[in-house]
C-alpha cells in the first residue's frame, strides 16, 4: 500500500441468498481512499453503493454476506474482522453517517445519553468528561444551545439537527475514514448545503478521509477528489473527479451527466431533459459482459464478452468500457 493510501478495497463481493443462485449486490468492487481526501461513489438506486459502504463497517443488511475481497485500513483487513474485533474498530477506525437519522438514532435515549455512551466506550471517559465532550461535539457540528440540547430526544429535533447529531456521533471516536451514505436524504436544499459544507469542513479540519455516496453529480464534483461510478454492483469508471466528470469514458457516466438538470435560457430551455432509456437490471438477471449493454447507445456485439476490468485512457482514469475510444469520438 502506497504511503498516501489510507484504505484500499480489492475485489469486494457481497452476496444475498436467492434461487437458483445467490445475488451479487457488489461484484469485484475495488478503489482506494487517500489520506485527507474524499472519494465519491455515484450511481442509480440499486447500483451497490450502500451495500459497499455497509460492508466496510461490518453491517451488511439482512442475510447478505461478504464472500470475497479485502478492505485494508492501517494494515487491518476490515472484511476479515469478527464481531468482537468490530467492536474495537467500528467508530474509531471507520465510522458512518447513515441516510435516515430518525431511524438510526435511539428514540428512547436522549441525545446526551447517546453521545456519552459512545464517548465512554470509545474514549474511556468518565460521566462528567463525556458530557462536556458531548456538548463540545454538538457545538462543533453547529448545534446552538448545545448544553440544553443534550436533554432532547431525537423526535424533538428537526431533520437537519438530527443529521448533525448523527455526524457528531460519527466523529466522536476520531475515525480515520468517515463513510457518508446519502447524508442529505429528505432534507431541503438549504439544509443539504449546510450539511455538505459541515462534512467538508470536518474532513479538512480533522484530517479524516471520507467516502461520500450521492446521487447528485454536482455535489460529487464540488466535494470529491476521486469518483467511483457503480452500476449493477460493479465499478464501471473510476478516477479523479476532474477526469471522470469532465471527460467520461463510460456511456453510463456520460448518460448520468447528461441527465443532470441545468439552468437554461432561450432555445436550450425548450429542450427536454435527457434520460437514460430502459431500467436498471435485476441483479439475478444480469446480461453477460457489460451490465449496461441493454441500455447503452454504443453497444456492440463484443460488449457481451467484455470483462469488467478497468482499462486506462490515462493514469488517473479507468473505465470498464471496451469501446471507450469509439464512444468518446461519437
Amino acid at each position: 500500500m502506497s504511503s498516501d493510501v489510507v484504505l484500499r478495497v480489492t475485489d469486494l463481493t457481497v452476496e444475498f441468498p436467492s434461487a437458483p443462485r445467490p445475488v451479487r449486490a457488489a461484484d469485484g468492487v475495488g478503489f482506494e481512499v487517500r489520506a485527507s481526501e474524499i472519494l465519491g461513489i455515484v450511481g442509480e438506486s440499486g447500483s451497490g453503493k450502500s451495500v459497499t459502504l455497509r460492508s466496510l463497517i461490518g453491517l451488511v443488511p439482512g442475510t447478505g454476506a461478504v464472500v470475497a475481497g479485502s478492505a485494508v485500513l492501517d494494515g487491518t483487513d476490515l472484511l476479515a474482522l469478527d464481531g468482537k474485533s468490530w467492536a474495537q474498530h467500528r467508530g474509531s477506525s471507520v465510522s458512518m453517517v447513515f441516510q435516515d437519522a430518525m431511524s438510526s438514532l435511539n428514540p428512547v435515549m436522549s441525545i446526551g445519553q447517546q453521545l456519552c455512551e459512545v464517548l465512554r466506550i470509545k474514549g474511556g471517559l468518565g460521566a462528567k468528561d463525556a458530557f462536556e465532550t458531548g456538548v463540545g461535539l454538538l457545538e462543533r457540528v453547529g448545534i446552538s444551545a448545545a448544553r440544553q440540547r443534550m436533554a432532547n430526544f431525537p423526535h424533538e429535533l428537526s431533520g437537519g439537527m438530527r443529521q448533525r447529531v448523527m455526524i457528531a456521533l460519527a466523529i466522536a471516536g476520531d475515525p480515520k475514514v468517515l463513510l457518508a451514505d446519502e447524508p442529505t436524504t429528505a432534507l431541503d436544499v438549504t439544509i443539504q448545503d449546510q450539511i455538505l459544507a459541515l462534512l467538508a469542513d470536518l474532513q479538512d479540519s480533522l484530517g479524516m478521509s471520507m467516502i461520500l455516496v450521492s446521487h447528485d453529480l454536482d455535489v460529487i464534483g464540488q466535494a470529491c477528489d476521486h469518483v467511483c461510478v457503480m452500476y449493477a454492483g460493479r465499478v464501471l469508471e473510476y478516477g479523479t473527479a476532474e477526469e471522470v466528470l469532465r471527460t467520461p469514458r463510460h456511456p453510463y457516466t456520460a448518460a448520468l451527466l447528461a441527465s443532470v438538470p441545468r439552468v437554461r435560457t432561450g432555445e436550450a430551455a425548450q429542450r427536454r431533459l435527457a434520460t437514460i432509456g430502459g431500467q436498471p437490471p435485476e441483479l439475478d438477471q444480469l446480461p453477460p459482459g457489460c451490465p449496461f449493454a441493454p441500455r447503452c447507445p454504443h453497444v456492440a456485439p463484443q460488449c457481451a464478452q467484455a470483462p469488467m476490468t478497468l482499462d486506462r485512457p490515462s493514469p488517473a482514469h479507468g473505465t470498464a468500457c471496451i469501446r471507450w475510444g469509439d464512444s468518446a469520438d461519437d
